[in-house]
């Protein structure tokens, strides 16, 4: 069994399965293949988890950038620019030995 090549849905139905099998017997333990599934299903979901939050975290920080350019206001945070050269260019002065 190929828990990465199942879908969301059959990982739940294979789930319910294997817990009704288990449940009844009082067992505490689970099958390999019941845990490759109940892990699938956990990085599922903490995938999912993470997508949702970072989409609303992006949501409302562009909500704040388009609140703050309306009120006329700059962003809050500047872009860092990797090119830090001075408006000469370096010099031989600005070299530490």
């Amino acid at each position: 069994m190929n828990v990465k090549d199942m879908t969301t849905e059959q990982l739940r139905n294979a789930d319910a399965e294997m817990m009704a099998l288990v449940a009844p017997s009082g067992l505490r333990s689970l099958t390999p293949e019941h845990c490759m599934v109940k892990a699938e299903l956990g990085r599922r979901t903490a995938e999912e988890r993470t997508r949702q939050t970072r989409s609303q975290a992006g949501r409302k920080g562009a909500a704040t950038r388009a609140r703050r350019e309306a009120a006329g206001l700059p962003p809050k945070r500047r872009g860092f620019s990797l090119d830090n050269a001075p408006a000469g260019g370096w010099t031989d002065a600005d070299r530490v030995s």
